[in-house]
C-alpha cells in the first residue's frame, strides 16, 4: 500500500497528517511525501519520525498545485494499492485497513469512503466542545455520481487503475478541480468504483478557512489529532455530531427553504446534468460562471487561503 501526500510549506499541519497514517491499524504501507518545492522544514518533519516507511521527495520547482506532486507519487509508488491523503486531512485508524480489505474482497478497481468534514472552529470553541461536522462523499444511489464531491483523502485504488485512468491534469487545464476531473475520467473508463459506507477520514478543508496558509497555528489539527489518539469515545462523539448536524440541515432545507431557492436548485441540477450528458463535468458551468476560465476555481482558493496575493 502506497499513501501519497502532496505537501507545501505547512510542516505543522503535515506532522499531524503523517501521524494519522502511522496510527493506522493497517501497517503494511509506505508513505510518499512529495513536496511541491517546499522551502520550510517539511522534509525534516517527515524524516523526524525515524520511520523507514516514510520517504520525502521535494520537487525542483513549485507547480502551484497538487497535480504534479501526486503524479510523481504515483510514479514512485511500489504498493499494490494507492491512496492519497491531503496534508490538511487526517485518517481515522481503521481507514486503510478497511479500504484495503474491501478491494481485496470485492475485486473493485477503486473505492472511496464517506468523511466527516469539520466546520471551522476557533481554539476557544474547540476547548468548550462547541464544534460540529457534516458527512460528505455519500452518493444518493450509493454508486459513483460526479455531482458529489469526493475528497481525494477518501480514495483507494489498485496501482494499475491509477495508470489506466492517467495522470492528474494541471489546475489550469480544468474547470473544476484536478481531483474531480480525474474522477470523471475514471467513471468514463469503465473501472468498477465502489462506495464504502464508513466514515473513516476527517476533512479539514484549508479552502474553507480564510488565510489558513498565512497562519502558523493549527489548533484544529492539534485538537483532533489528540482526540483520535487518546479519546476512546471520539468516534462515537464524532458520529453523533455528524448525525445531528445532518438531520438539522435536512429539516432546514425541507421545511424552511423558500420556494424560489427550491426552484433555483431544480434549474441548477438540470444544467449540471445536461453538462454531464454532453461530456463535461457537471460542475463546469457553475465554475465557469463564478470563477472564469480553466483553473479559476483553484486560483480563487489559492487567494483565499493566502498562497497568492489578492488581485
Amino acid at each position: 500500500m502506497s499513501v501519497i501526500v502532496a505537501a507545501y510549506n505547512r510542516s505543522g499541519m503535515l506532522r499531524h497528517a503523517i501521524e494519522s497514517v502511522r496510527n493506522s491499524t493497517f501497517t503494511e504501507w509506505e508513505l510518499l511525501v512529495i513536496g511541491d518545492h517546499c522551502t520550510d522544514d517539511s522534509e525534516a518533519v517527515a524524516l523526524s519520525f525515524g520511520d523507514p516507511r516514510i520517504r520525502f521527495v521535494n520537487l525542483p520547482e513549485n507547480s502551484g498545485g497538487q497535480s504534479a506532486p501526486n503524479n510523481v507519487g504515483v510514479e514512485l509508488a511500489r504498493g499494490e494499492f494507492i491512496a492519497f491523503l491531503n496534508q490538511d486531512d487526517l485518517y481515522l485508524p481503521e481507514h486503510l485497513g478497511r479500504s484495503v480489505d474491501h478491494l481485496r474482497r470485492s475485486g473493485a478497481d477503486f473505492a472511496w469512503t464517506a468523511a466527516a468534514s469539520l466546520v471551522p472552529a476557533s481554539e476557544a470553541q474547540l476547548k468548550a466542545g462547541d464544534w460540529t461536522c457534516e458527512v460528505i462523499g455519500v452518493p444518493p444511489r450509493m454508486v459513483f455520481e460526479p455531482l458529489v464531491f469526493l475528497v481525494a483523502s477518501t480514495w483507494i485504488m489498485r496501482c494499475e487503475t491509477s495508470r489506466k485512468v492517467g495522470s492528474w491534469k494541471p489546475a489550469d487545464h480544468v474547470f473544476t478541480t484536478p481531483s474531480q476531473d480525474w474522477l470523471l475520467r475514471a467513471g468514463k473508463s469503465g473501472i468498477r468504483m465502489d462506495f464504502i459506507a464508513n466514515i473513516s477520514v476527517l476533512v479539514i478543508f484549508s479552502g474553507a478557512r480564510k488565510g489558513s496558509y498565512s497562519s502558523a497555528e493549527f489548533p484544529e489539527h492539534e485538537f483532533f489529532s489528540k482526540q483520535i489518539g487518546s479519546n476512546p469515545h471520539f468516534r462515537e462523539d464524532l458520529f453523533h455530531r455528524c448525525a445531528v448536524n445532518q438531520c438539522r440541515k435536512y429539516n432546514d432545507h425541507y421545511w424552511f427553504d423558500p420556494v424560489p431557492m427550491r426552484l433555483a436548485r431544480v434549474v441548477v441540477r438540470t444544467v449540471q446534468r445536461t453538462a454531464g450528458r454532453m461530456g463535461s463535468h457537471p460542475h463546469a458551468p457553475a465554475s465557469f460562471l463564478r470563477f472564469g476560465w480553466r483553473g479559476g476555481r483553484v486560483r480563487y482558493l489559492r487567494r483565499k487561503v493566502g498562497l497568492d496575493p489578492l488581485e
